[in-house]
């Protein structure tokens, strides 16, 4: 559980919000002209703002006091309460349903370069001055990396005072691969390994946390087996292979634009205070070994775990 003195929420991939249009733009007209608050210098808790990653995550918020431009949304919440809610958290009245989008705060056209760098500063400004921490989970850390890269250094000293990475995905995931090929089985989701298959082959952004091929111990190389089949092995560097052999010849091209852009690829310093979380000892995919099923047809997951990557 983590307490926040207020709450600025990232949503990089939000269809919902179109359904909310109004509403936002009238919250970004009154952002634009709310004063800063004055600096509590009693209470030394920072200004978050949070990057979630791809579905959502366990992290729990309460609210202090928080600012709140909506009717009827608590500025307090004593609970915790799920940040990013999953299938699984259902909502009791609208009203839950709309504060949880207000909550949110995506009070900014995300599609604006200038998104980033606003709610920072927004932050910054609403906490009277108080420098911002980043936190970003999952895959939230890639996108966060590349704002970082894009920011001024002095943009970075005066906005920033951390960024806490939970779980990154920068060397990318086994899991990934194993997804496109056959689906793997999520807890709670019926026909789990089918629909999260569906899913991986029609976002092109699970490429993005792909194995990572390299030479360095950041990367994966050639030597390491990711995919085994019948036929033949599949490493990092052969993911071009893979696509072709699965009929996803077509995503090629944003494959390769993901392979070759450089905050990845070269890891550079994001120039500000970096802290990153992993757990350990914990049962992770590395190599992926599948083989036919003939009386079915299909590709089917024999399990070796055991492989930590990142």
């Amino acid at each position: 559980m983590i307490k926040f003195v207020a709450i600025w929420l990232v949503a990089f991939a939000a269809p919902c919000a179109a359904l909310w249009a109004d509403g936002l733009g009238r919250a970004a007209a009154a952002a634009a002209t709310a004063q800063p608050r004055a600096r509590d210098e009693s209470n030394p808790l920072p200004p978050i703002v949070l990057i979630p990653g791809l579905t959502s995550s366990n992290i729990s918020y309460t609210l202090y006091d928080a600012p709140n431009i909506v009717p009827g949304c608590p500025s307090t919440v004593s609970t915790p309460t799920p940040m990013w809610p999953t299938d699984q958290v259902r909502f009791n009245t609208s009203r839950d349903l709309v504060c949880w989008f207000e909550n949110l705060a995506t009070i900014y056209n995300p599609l604006n370069q200038q998104f980033g760098p606003r709610l920072v500063e927004h932050a910054y400004n609403q906490s009277g001055g108080r420098k911002v921490t980043l936190i970003s989970v999952s895959w939230g850390p890639q996108a966060t990396l590349a704002f970082l890269h894009r920011m001024t250094q002095s943009w970075k000293d005066k906005y920033l005072s951390m960024f806490i990475a939970e779980s990154p995905l920068w060397s990318g995931s086994p899991l990934s691969l194993l997804t496109m090929t056959s689906g793997y089985e999520a807890p709670g989701v019926p026909n789990a390994r089918l629909f999260m298959r569906e899913v991986a082959t029609l976002v092109h952004v699970i490429m993005d946390i792909f194995p990572r091929a390299g030479t360095s111990n950041t990367t994966f190389t050639r030597e390491e087996v990711i995919i085994e089949t019948p036929t033949r092995n599949y490493t990092a560097f052969d993911a071009e292979a893979l696509l072709e052999d699965l009929g996803y010849g077509y995503k090629l091209p944003a494959l390769r634009n993901i392979q070759n852009n450089s905050d990845l690829g070269e890891l550079l310093d994001p120039g500000v205070d970096t802290f990153i979380q992993y757990g350990y000892d914990i049962p992770t995919p590395g190599m992926n070994i599948l083989q036919r099923r003939e009386e079915r047809d299909a590709l089917f997951l024999e399990a070796r775990c055991g492989v930590a990557t990142g």
